[in-house]
C-alpha cells in the first residue's frame, strides 16, 4: 500500500491493518478483509467515516485526540494528492486547523465518533477526501 501512496506513513498502514483485524488475531481473515472492502467500496458514507475513525483512533479509546485528528486529516490530504487531486500546499496547515475546530462540536479538545459522523455527513469535504467524488 505504501508503494501506491507514497505520502502515506507506515503508521497509517499499521492503523489500516489494525482496523481490518477486528478480532485482533494479528492477521486479516478473508471475512475481515471482505467486510472492510465492502465498507470502503460500497458502504454508506457513514460506514466509510466509521472505518476511517476506527483506523485513526490509535489508542482505541473511542475519541480522536487533536494529534490523531491532525494525522488523519494530513493523511487524507496526502492520499488525495497522490491520486492526482489538487491541494494547495500553502493552505494545508490552515485547512487542518479549521477542520479540527469544525469537528469538535462540544469544544472538549477531542472528537467522538458521533461528532465525526455528524460533521462528516453534513460537510462534503470528508467524504470527498475519502471517496474522491
Amino acid at each position: 500500500m505504501h508503494d501506491h501512496f507514497p505520502n502515506s506513513t507506515h503508521s497509517f498502514v499499521e492503523s489500516m491493518f489494525d482496523a481490518f483485524d477486528t478480532d485482533k488475531s494479528g492477521s486479516i481473515s478473508f471475512k475481515e478483509f471482505a467486510i472492510a472492502m465492502n465498507a470502503l467500496s460500497r458502504g454508506s458514507d457513514e460506514d466509510k467515516l466509521g472505518l476511517l475513525f476506527k483506523t485513526f483512533d490509535g489508542d482505541g479509546n473511542g475519541v480522536l485526540s487533536s494529534v490523531e485528528l491532525d494525522a488523519l486529516l494530513r493523511q487524507m490530504v496526502g492520499i488525495s494528492m497522490s491520486l492526482g487531486r489538487a491541494f494547495d500546499q500553502d493552505k494545508i496547515e490552515t485547512f487542518v486547523k479549521q477542520f479540527i475546530s469544525k469537528l469538535d462540536l462540544n469544544h472538549d479538545g477531542k472528537v467522538a465518533l458521533r461528532e465525526w459522523i455528524t460533521v462528516g455527513l453534513a460537510d462534503p469535504t470528508l467524504i470527498t477526501l475519502i471517496t474522491g467524488s
